[in-house]
């Protein structure tokens, strides 16, 4: 869940979609998505983060970024789709588990089999494997959780312990 103080209400996704509570209200509308980049029908959300510029990141199978400046519950929202975000994976459809921001904006993503992705507000995406680091480790590259700390450094948890990330 993702809390917006600029609408006063929480962002949520679920195996259906994405969807927008107004506390005030009490109600709650389903997100709809204009495809404007991609080829899948977005579904099966795990994750959910608001971006500081205001962009709805939602992962799940695929990663979609929402454009949700203007939100409506009637209009649909400009969605961009990414089935994977490593193509050389052999992934069709990845699985992307957890999402945050460093300050300087750039997004990082958490996956289920290919470490986690840097993705730097001029568009440029790099994957992070993790794999020879946690393998000394035993650490698997499953990641469940990502986070940003105050210093800028990403920690991972992965269902058999913690990483940090040295960049």
């Amino acid at each position: 869940m993702a809390y917006d103080a600029s609408r006063h209400g929480i962002w949520f996704c679920t195996m259906d979609g994405v969807f927008f509570f107004d506390i005030a209200s009490k109600t709650s509308d389903k997100v709809k998505m204009d495809l404007v980049k991609g080829n899948h029908q977005p579904s099966r959300f795990h994750c959910i983060y608001l971006t500081n510029d205001g962009r709805l990141v939602v992962g799940g199978y695929g990663l979609c970024i929402i454009d949700i400046h203007d939100f409506e519950p009637e209009t649909a929202c400009k969605t961009e789709f990414y089935s994977t975000l490593n193509p050389d994976s052999g992934d069709d459809l990845e699985r992307f588990s957890s999402i945050t921001q460093s300050k300087d904006g750039v997004l990082f993503v958490g996956s289920n089999n290919s470490g986690f992705y840097e993705i730097r507000p001029d568009g440029y995406c790099k994957n992070w494997p993790l794999s020879n680091a946690l393998a000394e480790n035993n650490i698997t590259a499953r990641i469940s959780k990502i986070l940003s700390d105050e210093d800028g450094n990403i920690w991972a948890g992965t269902v058999t312990g913690i990483y940090l990330a040295n960049m």
